[in-house]
């Protein structure tokens, strides 16, 4: 049920967030605004934890930590989730998932039945379902808590409390999120084709320099590894084709992108008729998306020309 709460909705990643959603670590250490569980929830004035995507946390149960935020595009919107969990002496293994949708409401809900139960209540004036979930897995500490709702038109929230984490825990983290309107949804489908385009500019080897550097981050300090590469091997320049599978947002300027590239001639690594698969960056310049220059020169060394510096 888990695994269907968090990837319901978000169409051509299911393999890159299967198993596990953090992408970078955040800080070990207990957020300064955490109170322990059963507290009045928070005043409007409680400073943030953190901010997922345009949504801010004010309330965490005491000794809970954040870990990194996935945030993933689809043809629908933009999905961010991120963990907060207890630590080892407070309240071990307890979790907490917020999850916001920009976009279309994901089908997430899950009918009522025997080991669902569905009921409602109002949070900050918001009209929430509520689904107890009995019995789901003993290895998210059984019984699980679902809050779902509309924050605002094109805005849907959803909470899960798993692992021991309590209802109350899931209803005390809704009272204190706040929507910041002026955040722009982050990963949006216009994100993910502006870093489709970057790519396939940028290893596009045998177009103008303008077009190829103009799609990598520094673009203009690697002219003369582009020249080195036409010179150095004419046929795997005239062959690649670079193929995006996925794209996965860590924030508004950072994303980690799928790829393979195929080509005919040699590197130092593949032979004739070739392709290379794996994960490269991008990140968003000037408001424009790229290619990062780190893994671009990483991929490019395997034809034997080097980045500067």
């Amino acid at each position: 049920m888990r695994r269907r709460w968090r990837l319901a909705g978000v169409a051509g990643v299911a393999g890159i967030l299967a198993g596990a959603l953090s992408l970078a670590a955040c800080s070990g250490s207990s957020p300064p605004a955490a109170a322990p569980h059963g507290t009045a929830s928070p005043s409007p004035a409680a400073p943030e934890i953190a901010r997922l995507s345009g949504i801010g946390v004010t309330w965490l149960p005491h000794g809970f930590v954040a870990e990194g935020p996935t945030v993933t595009a689809s043809s629908g919107g933009a999905t961010a989730i991120q963990d907060f969990r207890g630590d080892a002496l407070t309240a071990p293994a307890h979790r907490l998932t917020l999850r916001v949708d920009h976009g279309a409401a994901p089908s997430i809900s899950l009918p009522a039945g025997k080991d669902v139960t569905v009921s409602a209540t109002t949070i900050r004036g918001h009209a929430v379902r509520v689904e107890t979930i009995a019995g789901d897995s003993a290895e998210l500490g059984g019984t699980l808590y679902s809050l779902e709702w509309a924050e605002s038109d094109k805005v849907h929230i959803s909470i899960l409390a798993s692992y021991g984490a309590t209802l109350a825990d899931a209803k005390q983290l809704a009272a204190g999120l706040v929507l910041h309107a002026s955040d722009p949804a982050i990963g949006g489908p216009a994100d993910e084709s502006e870093i489709r385009t970057a790519f396939s500019h940028a290893y596009a080897w045998d177009a103008p320099a303008a077009t190829v550097l103009g799609a990598v981050e520094n673009g203009p300090s690697l002219s003369k590894t582009l020249v080195l590469l036409k010179e150095r091997d004419p046929e795997i320049v005239r062959t690649a084709i670079v193929t995006v599978h996925a794209v996965t947002f860590s924030d508004a300027s950072h994303a980690s992108v799928a790829y393979s590239l195929s080509y005919q001639g040699t590197t130092s690594t593949a032979a004739i008729g070739s392709a290379i698969s794996g994960e490269q960056g991008a990140v968003k310049v000037g408001g424009k998306w790229k290619v990062a220059q780190q893994g671009y020169c990483s991929l490019v060394k395997l034809t034997g020309v080097d980045c500067p510096g």
